[in-house]
């Protein structure tokens, strides 16, 4: 009995010490000012909101940890979770080091994630979104916005209650500014990997500071694989409506973003940084009064893209001169675009273009589609193809004049349907959400047999609205723009839009709103957003992509490399569209080495 009443103390003891410990423990993490969480993966459909608890994706941690080819862009994120208020905080990245030397620190941009007051379905949230070196430049206040204001107004519009606002002139700071953080703050790291970066592993560290509390560190390690990516096998095109100024009526009743050249170029240099190497053009040859046209502005543009370096091969015109793409002809007006086409192809051909291709009615079906048939003919009489976006019938009756038809991509339509549920329900992902979110809706079998009937024509065909450029799921924007485009047999990306066709360069300081663009533009530059980077994660999934597939071809008369090649090929046929990204592109990089080893 003793012997037990004494163990059984014992046991008492050892259970209170255990306790003592776990309390003492609790109250430490309690204690702590604040707590780092990775962000992973940094692209995910899960949105982080300040209003409300942070997504799974958010998690405890204290490394960052990247792979980046030479010249390739990476991105990584981390949030700062705050027990109490926090006073200028900041991050400094240091220089990356390695066997094969120094990264610098110049090489790593970070940004904070700005929340922003947003659409989702038609009903607007408050949630992380816009990229921008100083975290006090936007700022959401609860105002109501004129729409919700108004006498009957729909439910939609009552839900406009508060309203973006720059808080000094639009123009963003080169480098991180320190800020109070109240409660959180996203911040966003990308690493721009130097051309000459040798191959290996880089160790390097971010030191957050508070002015109110001690110093933390957060480990980055980078890898660098052996091999330059490969240019994608895709096209990476955007709808891109903005003007130059003069070529548009100085009174603009519709509010169309019109550029200076300046503004045009730096429009570019940012699309050229992230994959975008074919926008649309929106600019164009507009006739003289005897008829001939006139290039001047057209080469404004085609100056611009040269100094960014974008594609040659094809351009995406909107239109050219008083060419009519869109309508049944009269004889005179045949004739007129033969010899407006003819010219606009010549000077372009001279310049160094190869295919031109001119729009022709957008999204137009039934009898306004067939109605096109002699403007088309004529636009490829005089030497030119058309391009246009379609929901559906391009293929009969009209599809050998189609040359890239721009097709709907199934998932724009169920999500249309629920444009009404609100913001906070939609993001959640209920099962009517997540239906229109099924990866494999490229792999029906009417959205494949139109695929095969472009193809069968000799034509090309990319995808629009996969999904729209502004749409929240974030994930998806990289995964169908990569692995999307490949298992579905597309050959390009041409969504809306780079930003919208009224979306106005801000000037000043006072609201504004966040539309269904890519960019959010300021006074002289634009700033990018989560769904842009996801676009150039698309793209650089495909430069992977065609770096294995180079690979394969290289090796496939190596004897000694025959097992792997047949066993890459059979893992590339099995990969599937739900596949992880992170995964996928890691694992294309280890093959890619090993069938490029000598």
């Amino acid at each position: 009995m003793t012997t037990m009443r004494t163990n059984n103390g014992m046991f008492r003891q050892l259970v209170l010490v255990g306790l003592a410990t776990l309390l003492a423990a609790a109250s430490a993490r309690a204690a702590e000012p604040y707590a780092i969480r990775i962000v992973d993966p940094p692209l995910s459909n899960q949105a982080i909101r300040p209003d409300a608890p942070l997504p799974k994706i958010c998690r405890t941690g204290n490394r960052l940890e990247l792979m980046a080819a030479r010249g390739e862009y990476e991105p990584a994120s981390f949030m700062v979770d705050a027990s109490k208020p926090l006073q200028q905080v900041h991050v400094v990245a240091s220089d990356l080091r390695g066997p094969g030397g120094v990264i610098p620190a110049a090489a790593i941009d970070l940004r904070v994630v700005a929340p922003v007051f947003r659409y989702t379905s038609d009903f607007p949230i408050v949630m992380n979104w816009v990229l921008v070196h100083d975290p006090n430049l936007i700022e959401v206040r609860d105002e109501p916005q004129p729409r919700s204001q108004q006498p009957d107004a729909p439910p939609v519009s009552l839900a406009y209650t508060k309203t973006n606002y720059f808080t000094r002139e639009p123009i963003d700071a080169d480098v991180l500014q320190p800020a109070d953080i109240a409660k959180q703050q996203q911040f966003w790291l990308t690493i721009h990997v130097p051309t000459d970066a040798r191959p290996g592993l880089y160790h390097g560290q971010l030191t957050i500071t508070a002015k109110n509390q001690t110093n933390q560190s957060l480990d980055v390690q980078l890898t660098v694989p052996k091999f330059d990516l490969a240019n994608p096998e895709f096209e990476y095109s955007v709808y891109h409506p903005a003007w130059l100024v003069g070529d548009l009526p100085v009174d603009n009743q519709q509010g169309y973003a019109v550029l200076t050249a300046d503004e045009y170029l730096v429009d570019l240099q940012n699309m050229a940084a992230h994959g975008c190497r074919n926008p649309v053009i929106y600019p164009q040859a507009n006739a003289k009064a005897d008829g001939t046209l006139d290039f001047s502005q057209l080469e404004i543009v085609l100056k611009a893209r040269e100094q960014t370096g974008m594609s040659k091969d094809r351009l995406f015109l909107l239109g050219a001169g008083q060419v009519n793409s869109s309508q049944k002809l009269g004889e005179g007006q045949y004739a007129l675009n033969v010899r407006q086409v003819k010219e606009l192809v010549e000077y372009l051909n001279q310049r160094g273009y190869g295919d031109v291709h001119l729009m022709g009615a957008d999204e137009a079906t039934g009898e306004a589609l067939m109605a096109q048939r002699d403007a088309w003919q004529s636009i490829h009489e005089g030497g030119a193809r058309i391009f246009v976006a379609h929901y559906a019938g391009y293929t009969d009756g009209i599809g050998d004049l189609l040359n890239v038809p721009i097709m709907l991509h199934p998932m724009h339509a169920l999500m249309d349907r629920h444009s009404l549920m609100p913001a906070a329900k939609f993001l959640a992902m209920p099962p009517e959400v997540r239906e229109g979110l099924e990866v494999d809706l490229l792999f029906k079998p009417d959205v494949q047999d139109k695929i095969k009937r472009v193809h069968q024509a000799g034509h090309r065909v990319f995808t629009y609205m996969d999904p729209c450029a502004g749409h929240v799921w974030v994930e998806h924007h990289r995964r169908m723009r990569g692995l999307g485009l490949w298992k579905a047999q597309l050959d390009g990306t041409m969504t809306w839009a780079y930003t919208h066709i009224n979306q106005p360069r801000y000037r000043e300081a006072g609201p504004f709103n966040v539309s269904i663009g890519f960019v959010l533009r300021g006074k002289n530059a634009s700033f990018d957003t989560l769904s842009w980077e996801a676009y150039r994660e698309g793209y650089d999934d495909a430069r992977y992509l065609a770096t294995l597939k180079n690979a394969l071809v290289q090796a496939k008369d190596q004897q000694s490399k025959a097992k792997l090649v047949k066993s890459t090929q059979q893992w590339m046929d099995q990969v599937g569209m739900n596949i992880n990204l992170k995964d996928w592109r890691s694992e294309m990089a280890r093959r890619a080495e090993e069938l490029l080893a000598k």
